[in-house]
C-alpha cells in the first residue's frame, strides 16, 4: 500500500511577475490543458500535484469553468480533456474528434432548504413549546420542485405532505439554479 502526502494547490502556469511573456515550460515538458466542471476540481487539483511527484516533466492545469464550457473545449479541440457532469450528445460527437468518455468521480446531490416559516404562536405560560413537525417531500414534489412545476413552499403538492405546516409555509419561492451549477466552494 502506497501512502501519498498531498497539499491543495493549484498546478498552473503563470506570467513571470511584472513580464508580459508567459514562463517557458522546460525542454521536455509536457502540458495537458483541461477545462470543465467544478465539482471534480478539488480531486483534480490533488491529482495534478501528485503526479507532479511522479513525472515532474507533466504539467497539468485543470481550469473549472463549468460543464458547458468544457464540452465546448473539448469540441473545439482547445483542451486534452474536458470534465463534466452529463453525458455528450449524439451531435457533440459528431461536432468532436475522436472523443470518448471515461467516469471519473461520483458524489451525491443533497437537497438543502432552509425555508422563514411564519410565526408560531407562543405557547401559554406553562405549556410546552410548540413543536412543528418535520418537512416531508416526496420523490414526484422534489422532480417538479427541480422542474419548476412547483414554486413555491406553500404550493398543494407539499401542503398536502405536509397538513401539519400547513399555515406555517410561506409563499416564498422554493426554486433550484440553472443546471450546470455543482460548485465547489
Amino acid at each position: 500500500m502506497v501512502q501519498v502526502q498531498t497539499q491543495e494547490v493549484q498546478v498552473v502556469v503563470t506570467a513571470t511577475p511584472g513580464s508580459a511573456t508567459a514562463t517557458p515550460l522546460p525542454a521536455g515538458s509536457i502540458q495537458i490543458t483541461a477545462a470543465g466542471a467544478t465539482f471534480p476540481l478539488p480531486i483534480y487539483t490533488q491529482w495534478a500535484y501528485a503526479y507532479s511527484y511522479v513525472d515532474p516533466s507533466v504539467i497539468i492545469n485543470y481550469n473549472g469553468v463549468g460543464s458547458g464550457a468544457g464540452k465546448t473545449a473539448i469540441i473545439a479541440n482547445t483542451v486534452d480533456f474536458a470534465g463534466s457532469d452529463s453525458v455528450l450528445s449524439d451531435q457533440n460527437y459528431t461536432d468532436g474528434k475522436d472523443l470518448q468518455m471515461y467516469p471519473m468521480v461520483a458524489g451525491a446531490v443533497v437537497l438543502a432548504y432552509n425555508i422563514a416559516l411564519k410565526p408560531v404562536p407562543t405557547p401559554a405560560a406553562g405549556a410546552t413549546a410548540i413543536t412543528l413537525p418535520k418537512l416531508i417531500l416526496d420523490r414526484q414534489t422534489l422532480v417538479d420542485i427541480y422542474n419548476a412545476k412547483v414554486t413555491t413552499w406553500n404550493n398543494p403538492e407539499i401542503v398536502n405532505l405536509n397538513p401539519g405546516l400547513k399555515d406555517y409555509l410561506p409563499s416564498a419561492p422554493s426554486h433550484r439554479p440553472p443546471l450546470g451549477c455543482l460548485r465547489y466552494h
